[in-house]
């Protein structure tokens, strides 16, 4: 329809919608998900070495490749530096988790909680020092069109992020901030984590571009144009 207006979340989402018709520009945004400022203080301080994964331990029902990450922390080198807060998922999922970090002998490194409040959630967040973008590549959802939030989330909270190299997670603003590694492959995993140390704190005045309150307005303003 002449009339229709579509907002994307990411590019890939618009490319295989092929509806990029040149006269049809105007009608067609693409605009990644915002982070409401509101939730966020500054004030914690960062504990060193702490990796949080924030967000549901399962997506569609399926496993995010956590366990994949659990085992990365049977070497050593990772072990000594590093320690993993994972947040988000029901009770069952999170007892299931539990119990295979527990067989691993990985309790002293690695904690795991159930879904908390927007509020506390940020509190964990603003006092890690990595944010972990990880998913499995058992659907294209996951590998070509999400728009994480907790990205955003990490962002703004002042996070380093490390992330698996899916086409995603590549074309999210500022991607070029995120320190990648290769999908399963634990060597990758080690080497990204120890050049972690090499992203460099984005500055404030960027990160407004990520806003929630940025995103309204991009949309206030395309669906009134």
């Amino acid at each position: 329809n002449k009339n229709s207006k579509i907002i994307f979340l990411n590019s890939q989402l618009l490319i295989d919608s092929k509806i990029a018709n040149p006269k049809q520009k105007l009608q067609l945004l693409v605009i990644p998900n915002g982070v409401d400022t509101e939730l966020f203080n500054h004030e914690a301080s960062k504990k060193k070495g702490q990796i949080l994964f924030l967000g549901n331990i399962k997506r569609f029902n399926n496993d995010r490749n956590l366990k994949f990450i659990i085992d990365c922390f049977k070497i050593d080198e990772i072990q000594e530096k590093f320690n993993l807060k994972i947040i988000g998922g029901d009770h069952s999922s999170v007892k299931n988790l539990i119990s295979y970090v527990e067989n691993n002998s990985l309790s002293q490194k690695i904690d795991i909680l159930e879904n908390v409040s927007r509020k506390e959630a940020i509190t964990y967040l603003e006092s890690s020092e990595t944010g972990l973008l990880i998913n499995s590549d058992s659907n294209k959802h996951s590998t070509h069109y999400t728009s994480p939030l907790k990205y955003f989330e990490y962002l703004y909270g002042g996070l380093k992020i490390l992330g698996v190299d899916f086409p995603a997670h590549k074309r999210l603003p500022f991607s070029n901030n995120i320190i990648f590694f290769k999908n399963n492959d634990s060597e990758s995993f080690k080497n990204a984590l120890n050049k972690i140390d090499q992203t460099e704190k984005l500055d404030k005045n960027l990160l407004k571009e990520v806003t929630l309150d940025s995103r309204i307005k991009k949309i206030i303003k395309f669906i009134s144009s």
